[in-house]
């Protein structure tokens, strides 16, 4: 569903609706916190005191209607919450299994993928059980039922599941819901999330979208500076953290070097010489971020 056919408000609208009863759902967490900010600003200037609406990610408000759902007397949801490390674990052991004829290269990095693809397929209502589909993806549905018994024998669930529960409690009017919810931050909307406006409507909540957003303090101005070669450039580097440490003591600040392997030793050296004392800083050096697997 594009999000223009719900009605649009600006952060003015926002600010002049009652608090209670009021659901600000965003994309992420860190547009939470500047829209929070925001408001904060806006409804309490000069420090006073004032009632702010919930502002939280989607994701998160929804596993919030699903805790509540615990209580609820005729629910039997599963004993164990698996987060997406521990739900990898499983799709892990299971591929692992089901392929033990034939050994993987690299079981985690195939499992990290059988996860995306399930949680993908269901977000955006994929049918993968065709007549004419590949082999490829006839191991990967088999992967995913050896998934699916084993979470049911471990009285367990992972993240697209319980999306798929708060969405049946959230149609059948079991949960208590607020009388207003407000997306920020999402351009478009998946067909599960179709689903849940769908739903949400059906039960009487009225739904918005924010047309405009914050901007973003958080995020500084971007300069650039030119260096004459590479020891130059960790020098600059060095004699920055210096400034900005000077000026913020208890501050945190990080130089980040692409190829720190072979610099870090003479980096070492320049921060000693521009700080003065090895407890003002620390060199970290690990594999590139695409060598880990996902």
């Amino acid at each position: 569903m594009p999000l223009p056919e719900l009605p649009p408000l600006t952060l003015s609208d926002l600010v002049a609706l009652p608090a209670e009863g009021l659901v600000v759902a965003t994309v992420n967490n860190r547009l939470a916190r500047r829209l929070a900010g925001e408001l904060a600003r806006r409804l309490a200037p000069g420090n006073t005191v004032a009632v702010l609406p919930d502002v939280l990610p989607l994701s998160a408000w929804l596993e919030a209607q699903l805790e509540t759902a615990a209580f609820l007397p005729d629910e039997s949801l599963p004993a164990q919450r698996l987060d997406d490390f521990a739900a990898r674990l499983v799709w892990t052991d299971v591929i692992r299994a089901a392929e033990a004829e034939r050994p993987l290269l690299d079981e985690r990095r195939l499992a990290a993928l059988a996860q995306e693809a399930d949680a993908l397929a269901g977000e955006w209502r994929l049918r993968l059980e065709q007549p004419d589909t590949t082999e490829e993806t006839e191991r990967f549905l088999h992967w995913r039922r050896a998934y699916r018994k084993q979470l049911r024998k471990l009285d367990a669930d992972d993240a697209p599941q319980r999306a798929e529960q708060v969405l049946a409690l959230i149609d059948a009017g079991k949960l208590a819901l607020p009388q207003r919810l407000v997306l920020a931050g999402f351009r478009d909307t998946s067909p599960r999330q179709d689903e849940l406006i769908a739903a949400l409507q059906r039960q009487g909540v009225a739904l918005a979208w924010l047309d405009d957003l914050p901007p973003d303090d958080f995020l500084p101005q971007p300069q650039r500076h030119l260096a004459a070669d590479l020891q130059t450039e960790w020098r600059d580097a060095a004699a920055w953290a210096a400034e900005r440490l000077a000026a913020a003591p208890t501050g945190r600040f990080a130089i980040l070097a692409p190829q720190l392997e072979g610099a870090a030793p003479f980096a070492r050296r320049v921060l000693l010489h521009a700080l003065g004392d090895v407890a003002q800083f620390n060199v970290s050096v690990a594999r590139p971020l695409a060598e880990w697997p996902v």
